[in-house]
């Protein structure tokens, strides 16, 4: 995912998204860590040979707990 409001990309393993679709991440304690575009979403079998996600290859890794 891109941060709508900078050049911030994460990536977020346990959760398939909607390419093009925003959403809002927070941390485990409820605060705002942004809001962000999909990118793109895949299956864990395919995870080990991804080493670029549309370019980028430096990204922060967030693992999902809940929906809210």
């Amino acid at each position: 995912m891109k941060s709508i409001y900078g050049n911030q990309y994460i990536a977020i393993l346990g959760a398939m998204g909607e390419p093009g679709n925003t959403v809002k991440v927070l941390d485990d304690k409820g605060k705002n860590l942004g809001v962000y575009k999909v990118l793109d979403s895949t299956t864990g079998q395919v995870l080990k040979s991804i080493k670029k996600v549309k370019g980028n290859s430096i990204y922060d890794l967030y693992i999902f707990d809940k929906k809210i």
